[in-house]
């Protein structure tokens, strides 16, 4: 059986009208951090002083949806990976700090057609594996997954 509950408003946003908020938001696990399409990060917590906080930038996006993922593990070397959708590299943070850590390219699969990659995509999965998904090809007419195996 599943339960669910729709969440009502327990206070008012401290920084209404002063930022924009996007249309995507992502959580990380331990739920202390809210992360916005528009690479602005906020906290997260039960305590309306110090919820909804800006707490810097990650990623910053051009608006045309982004796309973040995080490690389950909070003890994992590059806990959050992000995609920006004007670039073909993938950037991993740190955490809790989201320092930038390392860029790596997307996975292309070996087809000469696969060209012009457009990253759609990242997971991490429990095999300590990040998966891909993205298109390539002049018109986006390739769909490929990948993975990055980290040592």
């Amino acid at each position: 059986m599943v339960n669910s509950t729709c969440v009502g408003r327990l206070w008012e946003n401290p920084n209404f009208g002063d930022y924009y908020y996007g249309r995507h938001w992502w959580f990380s696990y331990d739920g202390s951090r809210a992360f916005l399409d528009n690479g602005m990060t906020l906290t997260a917590s039960d305590d309306q002083k110090t919820d909804m906080e800006v707490h810097g930038y990650f990623n910053a996006s051009t608006g045309n949806n982004p796309h973040i993922w995080f490690s389950q593990a909070s003890n994992d070397q590059y806990y959050v990976a992000g995609l920006k959708p004007d670039t073909s590299d993938i950037t991993l943070y740190t955490w809790p700090y989201l320092m930038p850590t390392q860029t790596l390219p997307f996975p292309v699969p070996d087809d000469p057609k696969a060209t012009n990659p457009q990253p759609l995509q990242v997971h991490y999965a429990n095999d300590g594996r990040l998966y891909t998904v993205g298109k390539y090809g002049q018109g986006g007419d390739i769909w490929g997954l990948g993975y990055i195996e980290f040592n």
